[in-house]
């Protein structure tokens, strides 16, 4: 299963994510398994700069056939960071299903 990753996070907080960030590429260096496959890497949304008041969008695309690797890392980046995940599911495969139902 593909997923949609939208990440926040203050900007007061950045020498923590900074810190857990090196962390966190050591982990998954080490125990890629535990972590889904990135397919697109992390992209910051928005055209303005974040100020020390407004959070900082950001999002990424990743793979799994285990729901708990992502879950691994939204736990590994509690509470600096907050998630949101969304399922990616091919157009093709819900008409598939669609036309199945309607059978």
């Amino acid at each position: 299963m593909k997923y949609m990753v939208f990440w926040e996070y203050n900007p007061k907080d950045v020498d923590k994510i900074r810190a857990k960030s090196q962390e966190f590429a050591k982990e998954r260096e080490e125990h890629p398994e535990r972590f889904p496959k990135t397919l697109f890497p992390l992209h910051t949304l928005g055209s303005e700069l974040p100020t020390l008041t407004k959070e900082i969008r950001a999002f990424n695309i990743v793979e799994s056939d285990d729901p708990q690797t992502v879950i691994n890392v939204i736990a590994r980046w509690f509470p600096e960071l907050s998630f949101k995940t969304v399922p990616i599911v091919e157009s093709a495969k819900i008409t598939e299903a669609i036309m199945k139902l309607k059978k």
